[in-house]
């Protein structure tokens, strides 16, 4: 199954939210960490999808720059919206929380 931009974005922010509550629902509340799941993965994922794709690379190539990006972004702006993570913990966050969402959109691409 070819994931639309729509489709790949429920996925994020489902498994994003998700992670992001296993990691941080003892410091924050549900509704501000499903929040900012949300407006992270507005922010980068369109990058990811719709800007990437233009540069003139090799698709493996342009899939770890892109994702190298996603992580960057969201690590800084995980710092800036938990104002009481810190920077190791939001690198962390941030790594884990992309890698498990790009595994299983890949899965998902290659299932059906």
């Amino acid at each position: 199954m070819q994931l639309d931009f729509f489709q790949a974005y429920l996925v994020t922010i489902s498994v994003e939210s998700i992670l992001l509550y296993m990691f941080l629902g003892r410091r924050y509340v549900v509704h501000l960490l499903v929040g900012n799941s949300i407006l992270v993965n507005t922010i980068t994922l369109p990058f990811v999808w719709f800007f990437f794709p233009l540069i003139k690379l090799d698709y493996t190539t342009r899939i770890i720059v892109a994702e190298f990006f996603a992580f960057i972004a969201e690590t800084i702006l995980y710092l800036k919206l938990f104002k009481k993570l810190r920077f190791f913990d939001a690198v962390y966050i941030s790594f884990f929380c992309n890698l498990c969402s790009f595994i299983l959109g890949f899965i998902l691409q290659l299932t059906t």
